[in-house]
């Protein structure tokens, strides 16, 4: 014998019906990964013949061809921008030493200007951290110029 629903009872849970002929979310996530594992597919097969040398004979492959190399060429900038203030020394304290050791057998004019030239600096850069370290030193009761 079956027991009667009391009226307004539904026998499925709504979100496994449909409704108004919609799918639920999960299948609709399951729709769209599936399309989108079509379409990675169709594009890698796609760039194999590409590299295979062979003729993309119909026309949607030639404008998936076409639009991704216009889509790489939108990417890439047109060129280097310009840097509204001078790079920072990372290693001041090696600039220094490098000033120091190049003193030996340079003046401090080319030595600052061959570690400016090392480190892609403007030469007032390294002469002021030069400058800031020989006055560290002297601060320390030491004698770099000596």
């Amino acid at each position: 014998m079956a027991t009667k629903l009391p009226p307004g009872k539904r026998t499925k849970p709504l979100k496994t019906r449909l409704s108004f002929g919609i799918p639920p979310d999960q299948v609709l996530r399951e729709m769209e990964a599936s399309a989108i594992k079509r379409q990675k597919d169709y594009l890698a097969e796609l760039a194999d013949r590409i590299e295979r040398g062979d003729l993309l004979d119909r026309m949607i492959d030639r404008v998936f061809a076409a639009g991704a190399i216009r889509a790489f060429a939108k990417a890439m900038k047109p060129a280097v921008k310009k840097r509204g203030r001078p790079r920072k020394v990372h290693d001041p304290g090696g600039a220094a030493i490098s000033v120091a050791l190049k003193r030996k057998s340079m003046t401090r004019a080319e030595a600052i200007s061959a570690v400016a030239l090392e480190f892609g600096v403007d030469d007032r850069t390294i002469s002021k951290i030069y400058d800031d370290h020989i006055l560290m030193l002297r601060s320390l009761g030491l004698n770099p110029e000596a």
